[in-house]
């Protein structure tokens, strides 16, 4: 209660803790900063530890481990942990506004009153609802067709539809 508590209170940058403690170990309080604070950096400092104690923290989601005997690493792993969770923020940062400018740009391009079309070179790959409607078929027998195949021959002005599209 009083780890959870001051995880919440506190707000760490990072977690380091003994893999052995007297009422309450590494793992445990490992398994709770995976739980309720993902994101703050943790590192486990032991006295001893084999291989395969240092594989089962790693793979319960510590950022690192440092023997007590080689101390001096706790430095640079303090320096790769936190430079993990700056990169794990910015991302986390980056995907929300890709999410935002994803939910804008749909809006718009099924709200707006004129008819959209997306091309790989000459081909409709995807159109909006008003161009459904401006050109009275369903989505599904526009895709995979040129702007040709929809369009009149010669605009009202009498020029071809084709030149003037690649002009």
């Amino acid at each position: 209660d009083d780890f959870l508590a001051a995880l919440h209170e506190f707000l760490p940058d990072v977690i380091i803790s003994d893999y052995r403690l007297p009422t309450f170990d590494g793992m445990q309080a490992l398994e709770l900063a995976n739980e309720h604070a993902p994101l703050i950096p943790f590192i486990i400092a032991t006295g001893s530890m084999n291989e395969e104690t240092a594989v089962e923290c790693m793979k319960a989601g510590a950022d690192d481990y440092v023997l007590k005997d080689h101390i001096v690493r706790i430095g640079p792993a303090l320096g790769v942990a936190l430079a993990r969770k700056k990169a794990l923020q910015e991302k986390i940062v980056t995907e929300h506004r890709l999410a935002s400018s994803e939910r804008k740009y749909r809006a718009l391009f099924e709200k707006i009153n004129d008819a959209i079309f997306i091309l790989e070179g000459f081909v409709i790959v995807d159109c909006n609802p008003t161009a459904e409607r401006l050109f009275g078929c369903p989505r599904e027998a526009l895709i995979g067709r040129s702007p040709f195949d929809v369009s009149p021959v010669l605009q009202a002005d009498g020029s071809s539809s084709r030149e003037e599209a690649i002009r």
